[in-house]
């Protein structure tokens, strides 16, 4: 009998050397014991902001009438603009106040002087509005709006998913129309793809419905814009522990926390048995997640919106390029989800972490309780000049001519054409097909060093290429 007890106390034994074994390869103790966090440093964000700074539209297209356009980066001529909305936007609207019309309107409405604005997803009607006005706003219907037209001649036109929508406003039109005579002062010349190619006389000279291509390009060489040297928001292999538990402190308040190294190098900072963690990579980045309750309460957009910012603010101070991105609800665990996302810019350039266009910033809501928080953040360094490195940037022709072949054959792939005899008489097809043109950022990193390039985000059918606005090489494409 007591040999028997001896084995199963010896095999009792083994199994736990042996869970303790494989427990180790996922995750690493450091510290001897668990601390209590001191509140006296909790920090953690409560106050009203100002969330018009964080409405900023994809692209800003300025018409100064007939075929001359530009495309607007400057940061503080955007906020000229978004400023002017506002009186544009004042008064009260209802369903009554739109009137649909047809794509022959919109077109016209793109050649007539103002401003078109992609925004950054299909936004609410009245949540376009609650960005504009600073609070809530209704409206009845909750139909969602892809681009806008604000013309000089006191019209305002929308591009919705199921058609087009007219406003005739009695708003006082003056401001606006002042920004517009500024930025005419000095501005680089784009116009549009159809203007510049001809794509209807060349694909359905014939065809009434033939729908054009309206994206803008550059008509002439753009000026130099630098590279940013940035850096990890936080280095987990450097920086003091205590500087680090700092960051958990300040989102997971008063807590029993645990700090445990998992098997990529992460640093992960939780309470109690997970139910809220604070994870910090290996690239600097924050995402903290928390165990769902049950929460009824729900959240009005403006009210999720300013919980966004303060959550994001939580961890350290937003960059005051940053704006909303992104916003929509889905279901998960049985439970639905509010989420917004944002993204940030440098020098009125959008920046891209990468080919899957991650938002840089990530809050989601279960009711009003956070649940999830994403930050993705590059510190700026420098600014590097780039005569001693290249000469200039290249034209929209010299990009698409050192890239023509892989874009031809990309395109052909994608549609399922296997003739490759005859790829020259699809390069209006090809042009015709451009989903968006827009310089951006994109984030090229290395062992040493983090740099943000100068790219042409390029969108043609079902591929979206990041080009060196420089030297035209394909970056990335997806």
């Amino acid at each position: 009998m007591k040999s028997k007890e001896s084995i199963k106390s010896l095999l009792l034994f083994s199994l736990l050397i042996s869970s303790l074994f494989l427990t180790s390869q996922i995750f690493t103790r450091i510290e001897s014991q668990s601390q209590t966090v001191n509140t006296d440093y909790t920090v953690w964000k409560e106050k009203d902001n100002n969330i018009e700074d964080y409405f900023s539209p994809q692209s800003y297209f300025i018409n100064f009438g007939g075929s001359l356009h530009t495309v607007e980066y400057n940061y503080s001529l955007r906020k000229d603009i978004r400023e002017s909305l506002k009186n544009i936007f004042k008064e009260d609207l209802s369903d009554d106040s739109l009137r649909s019309i047809s794509y022959s309107e919109w077109q016209d409405g793109i050649k007539l002087r103002g401003i078109r604005m992609a925004l950054p997803y299909e936004m609410f009607f009245h949540h376009f509005l609650t960005l504009i006005k600073g609070t809530d706003q209704n409206f009845e219907s909750d139909f969602k709006i892809k681009e806008i037209i604000v013309l000089t001649n006191g019209r305002i036109l929308f591009e919705v998913s199921d058609g087009f929508y007219a406003l005739d406003s009695n708003s006082d039109f003056s401001d606006f129309s002042k920004v517009i005579d500024a930025i005419e002062l000095s501005y680089l010349e784009y116009r549009r793809l159809e203007d510049v190619y001809s794509l209807k006389n060349q694909l359905a000279p014939e065809a009434e419905t033939f729908r054009f291509n309206n994206h803008l390009i550059p008509i002439v060489k753009i000026s130099d814009i630098p590279v940013i040297e940035v850096v990890d928001e936080v280095d987990i292999q450097s920086v003091e522990d205590s500087i680090l538990l700092n960051y958990a402190n300040r989102i997971l308040g008063k807590s029993f926390i645990r700090k445990v190294i998992d098997h990529n190098g992460n640093i992960i900072y939780m309470t109690g048995y997970g139910e809220k963690a604070l994870k910090i990579d290996h690239d600097g980045f924050f995402e903290y997640t928390a165990k769902y309750n049950e929460n009824k309460e729900t959240l009005t957009f403006e009210n999720g919106l300013n919980r966004s910012i303060n959550a994001i603010s939580t961890i350290n101070n937003p960059p005051t390029n940053m704006y909303l991105s992104n916003h929509y609800y889905y279901e998960k665990n049985g439970k639905n989800i509010n989420r917004y996302e944002f993204n940030y810019s440098y020098g009125g350039y959008d920046i891209v972490l990468d080919d899957n266009k991650s938002s840089a910033f990530i809050v989601e809501f279960n009711g009003s309780q956070l649940v999830y928080l994403k930050r993705s953040y590059k510190s700026f360094v420098n600014s590097i000049g780039v005569s001693n490195i290249w000469e200039s940037a290249l034209s929209f022709n010299q990009i698409i001519n050192e890239n023509y072949d892989v874009i031809i054959n990309d395109y052909l792939v994608a549609e399922g054409i296997e003739d490759f005899t005859s790829i020259d008489a699809y390069i209006y097809e090809i042009l015709q097909n451009i989903d968006s043109i827009e310089l951006k950022y994109y984030l090229m990193s290395n062992d040493n060093f983090d740099h943000l390039i100068p790219v042409w985000q390029l969108s043609i059918g079902q591929t979206t290429y990041y080009i060196n606005i420089y030297d035209g090489e394909i970056i990335s494409k997806k």
